[in-house]
């Protein structure tokens, strides 16, 4: 049986696994923080860039 992974994730799924609402998503991707890809009219976002992110928002709350 074949395992399915979500690859990328939907603009409301990023919003709930970055704690955050559509605002500050909105104006990180305006500022080239986090990156989406166009899927037709779709914004949708990589599980890596996700990552990426919430690692950024870490460090910057660290310091």
């Amino acid at each position: 049986m074949a395992t399915s992974i979500k690859v990328l994730l939907s603009e409301r799924e990023t919003m709930e696994a970055l704690g955050i609402g559509r605002t500050l998503l909105r104006r990180m991707w305006a500022e080239g923080r986090i990156k989406p890809v166009k899927v037709g009219r779709r914004l949708l976002f990589h599980v890596d860039e996700v990552r990426r992110f919430a690692e950024e928002m870490q460090r910057g709350a660290e310091a």
